[in-house]
């Protein structure tokens, strides 16, 4: 909105919201039942929370205030339930004040270590369900993610990616060219950063955004089609 600034916008009144969208808008489409929350995820967290914690939040919003009032214990809460792989350091897991606050100062871990765990303990579990206007849907579980991620982290290893370099990859989110999932994956085992880049703009535009960021190496998908045009990468 020409002429106005942050400071001048105001956050409209529930009347108005209402005129513009319609007397339905905001309504409760779907509502969970008594037992998908009762084996919902976050209820298991809250019922761990007051055992091994002594926190009582007896619902989303008690577990908002928690949070918000206790970041730090918040946080270290959810690195020990969810057990996250890595060296959890001696440190708080929040040193200073917000917004200039330090998360976790000491700790190191891996992403992709984190994100394919359950290829060990259940492989036969759906990872990523993929979609594309060309083909049928495919389920990858995660057994075959893992191996998938294995074959590219190979590939970038004999490319001689390493710790600190830079790969862009050139990828829609379609199993035509196995995901985001699989080249993301497997560069953060391999330790170099990683940059997702819309394949779709001009190549003159992908091409200063590869010069801008220092790439060593760059990954782009075979032909694919988004809506009835055909693209063939960068």
């Amino acid at each position: 909105m020409r002429g106005r600034t942050l400071d001048a916008w105001v956050m409209p009144r529930n009347d108005e919201v209402t005129r513009l969208l319609g007397s339905d808008y905001g309504e409760v489409l779907w509502e969970p039942g008594p037992e998908v929350i009762d084996q919902a995820r976050i209820t298991q967290y809250l019922r761990w929370l007051a055992e091994h914690h002594g926190v009582a939040a007896a619902d989303y919003q008690d577990l908002w205030e928690w949070s918000v009032g206790e970041p730090g214990a918040f946080w270290d809460s959810l690195w020990e339930y969810f057990r996250v792989l890595g060296q959890r350091g001696d440190g708080p897991a929040l040193s200073g004040q917000l917004p200039d606050a330090t998360w976790f100062p000491g700790a190191t871990l891996n992403y992709a270590r984190n994100a394919l765990r359950t290829a060990r303990t259940d492989p036969g579990r759906v990872a990523i369900i993929a979609c594309a206007e060309d083909a049928p849907q495919r389920t990858y579980t995660y057994g075959e993610l893992a191996t998938e991620v294995g074959r590219v982290r190979g590939a970038l290893r004999a490319l001689g990616v390493g710790q600190g370099d830079r790969v862009a990859a050139f990828l829609p989110n379609i199993h035509a060219v196995h995901s985001q999932n699989i080249f993301s994956l497997p560069a953060a085992l391999n330790g170099p950063r990683h940059f997702s880049i819309n394949s779709q703009p001009q190549r003159r535009i992908c091409h200063e955004t590869v010069h801008e960021i220092y790439c060593s190496n760059s990954v782009r998908s075979t032909p694919y089609r988004t809506g009835s045009r055909a693209m063939d990468g960068v």
